[in-house]
């Protein structure tokens, strides 16, 4: 048997397995709170970020999991994009795909990593987003960098209540010598929706026009994760439908 009372130096955002309260199941996550001291017999109790609570069984090595997120072909958790400034990934991909995740279990997007490559070519890291901003020390560079990918999930992530950036962590791992972003989204308990743009000198230009939104027949986008894909309720039939198997408990 272990002796989880040897446990040491746990802290909030370490990365740890637990053996989750109540159930015959271990989970892996990021603990948001300790909730019992090294006394405790069966391990030290903490809350990860998914939600559930158990005692720790296994400190894991953060930047390994990473790696393993990112290598998987097929992830209903985790998602890879090389860049943000690009504007396709900045004003559409990006905040499509955090929305995605929202909407369903939440996840985890990696920027600076490339989707469709071999392993020896999947981390880039960030060099390109830097190239962008221009000459800035790492701490300003992550700073802007967050900010902007702030500003837009703002702007075109829609939900009913609060803000989608409170369901969002940012982290900057170090990953085989390069540096890239991993973003944790929180599963939402309200339906968040794509507000509609249209882009003028490749800024992003809000509202559009009423007979723009007419002719296009729609005002919103839902989207969710399902699978390791993204997926779009085509119908308001599609949408209430999955509205009622996710958001509403009973």
């Amino acid at each position: 048997m272990h002796d989880f009372t040897k446990l040491f130096e746990v802290h909030k955002g370490m990365t740890v397995k637990i053996k989750v309260r109540n159930q015959s199941k271990n989970e892996i996550g990021k603990i948001v709170k300790i909730l019992s001291g090294m006394d405790n017999p069966n391990g030290i109790e903490v809350a990860i970020d998914s939600g559930y609570v158990g005692n720790i069984i296994e400190i894991i090595n953060s930047t390994e999991i990473i790696k393993e997120r990112i290598f998987q072909t097929e992830s209903h958790y985790s998602d890879n994009k090389e860049d943000f400034y690009d504007p396709d990934m900045r004003y559409d991909s990006i905040p499509k795909a955090i929305q995605a995740f929202a909407n369903a279990e939440g996840g985890f997007l990696y920027i600076g990593v490339k989707d469709d490559a071999p392993p020896e070519e999947k981390i880039v890291g960030l060099d390109e987003d830097r190239k962008t901003l221009g000459e800035l020390s790492e701490g300003k560079f992550q700073d802007k960098f967050r900010s902007d990918i702030e500003d837009v999930v703002e702007k075109h992530l829609r939900p009913a209540q609060k803000s989608v950036v409170s369901l969002l962590d940012f982290d900057f791992p170090e990953i085989d010598g390069k540096i890239i972003l991993e973003i944790t989204i929180k599963s939402s308990s309200e339906p968040i929706f794509f507000k509609y743009f249209t882009r003028k000198n490749n800024e992003m230009v809000f509202p559009i026009k009423i007979n723009d939104k007419i002719k296009n027949r729609k005002l919103d986008e839902f989207w969710y994760r399902a699978g390791s894909r993204k997926r779009e309720t085509a119908t308001f039939e599609e949408f209430f439908q999955y509205f009622k198997e996710h958001f509403i408990k009973t």
